[in-house]
């Protein structure tokens, strides 16, 4: 327990003070020792031997933002809920996995969804199906299922005789068909922006749809965060208005990125031509710096 007094948060839960995760590291203790399962813990992650919920690893950030974003109060359910839904989703996946090598019976399950490489430091790149998407972020290849996501690994699809071209478009139109995007234009500080959210995952997955994004950018593209999977903000580019946009954009999707759950990406890019480009910046307490790409500074030059 000593390692829970600490008075500030790790670099890995730096979005939670002192106090909060002292009192995240407090619940997850009482459920663990509930459930009569040891455990070490190692920068975020669990090592929980002989564990039932089909993982050597569990992650924690994405739990420790959920029960942030909660506010203050007892995060006990939380926890709970979180590592019972593993527990189901792994009894599942025992039976799910003796269908996998028949591709039409977990070809409605086949689904794409947007991370940030970095998520699968631990699993190892080896183990992802997946393809370059912007910057640090990628498309990757998953299955949808009632009380998981999971990764498909190579092998698994080495089984079906399929192109991973036509599983990422397959993927693709499953998602876009269960979780349509929810999109609104919300007025923002001076400007407006295309603010699409939603409970489910795969918010982002509007980025993969050139055709709808269409719909919500200017003559001169747009602005587009990512910032983690529950939100996407889109600002249409027509007049120099973007510079005012950029400076108030930029703080946002940080702020958004720290806070998850489902982090993906603290960037802001510009979307053009069907293209993710990024804008690079340097943002601190004390000042915002901005390094526009010189394409994009060309096209600010033609703006009015």
């Amino acid at each position: 327990m000593f390692s829970f007094l600490s008075p500030s948060a790790p670099e890995w839960a730096k979005f939670l003070s002192g106090k909060e995760y002292k009192e995240f590291m407090t619940r997850l203790d009482e459920y663990f020792k509930g459930k009569g399962l040891n455990y070490v813990h190692n920068n975020g992650r669990l090592e929980v031997p002989n564990n039932p919920f089909g993982m050597e690893q569990l992650g924690l950030v994405n739990l420790a933002q959920r029960c942030k974003l909660t506010g203050n109060g007892d995060w006990s359910e939380i926890i709970r809920d979180h590592f019972e839904g593993m527990i189901k989703a792994n009894e599942f996946n025992k039976e799910f996995d003796k269908t996998k090598k028949d591709f039409s019976q977990v070809k409605e399950f086949v689904g794409v969804k947007l991370y940030n490489e970095s998520y699968f430091d631990a699993v190892g790149m080896e183990n992802v199906i997946c393809r370059p998407f912007a910057n640090a972020i990628i498309e990757v290849l998953i299955f949808d299922l009632p009380h998981t996501i999971s990764n498909i690994k190579p092998g698994e699809a080495n089984a079906w005789n399929v192109s991973n071209s036509d599983l990422f478009k397959i993927g693709f139109e499953n998602m876009r068909k269960q979780y349509p995007a929810n999109i609104s234009k919300e007025a923002f500080e001076s400007f407006s922006i295309w603010f699409c959210q939603a409970d489910h995952f795969f918010v982002t997955n509007l980025a993969l749809d050139h055709d709808e994004m269409k719909k919500y950018c200017g003559s001169k593209g747009a602005l587009v965060g990512m910032p983690h999977r529950h939100a996407l903000l889109i600002y249409p580019i027509e007049s120099l208005e973007v510079v005012k946009a950029i400076n108030t954009l930029i703080p946002v999707i940080a702020g958004m990125n720290n806070e998850g759950p489902g982090s993906i990406s603290e960037k802001l890019f510009w979307y053009n031509e069907e293209r993710y480009i990024e804008i690079p910046y340097e943002l601190n307490e004390k000042q915002l710096s901005i390094k526009p790409p010189n394409e994009f500074v060309e096209m600010m030059n033609l703006l009015k």
